[in-house]
């Protein structure tokens, strides 16, 4: 008895496809991620004496003229006060 749907969609892929699949996919993925780091770090390899930018808040001078400090400071500081 046939059906109206052909016997290609139900028969898996063959091997071989599926791995060339696989790979072109783990590629892209590597390509992908190569750009981001090479993005991300434009600062770091180009400038010379180059870093990335410090993400703590002690570092920041506008948090620092507000009077903002990370919690480890602040409770460092409290503690040096009473003398714990």
């Amino acid at each position: 008895m046939k059906t109206k749907f052909s016997n290609a969609c139900t028969q898996p892929a063959p091997i071989f496809l599926s791995t060339i699949r696989m790979w072109n996919i783990l590629l892209f993925t590597a390509g992908f991620l190569a750009l981001a780091v090479a993005l991300l770090g434009v600062r770091v390899f180009f400038v010379k004496g180059g870093r990335f930018p410090s993400m703590h808040i002690g570092d920041n001078k506008y948090l620092r003229k507000k009077g903002i400090s990370c919690a480890v400071s602040t409770d460092a500081q409290e503690r040096k006060e009473k003398g714990i």
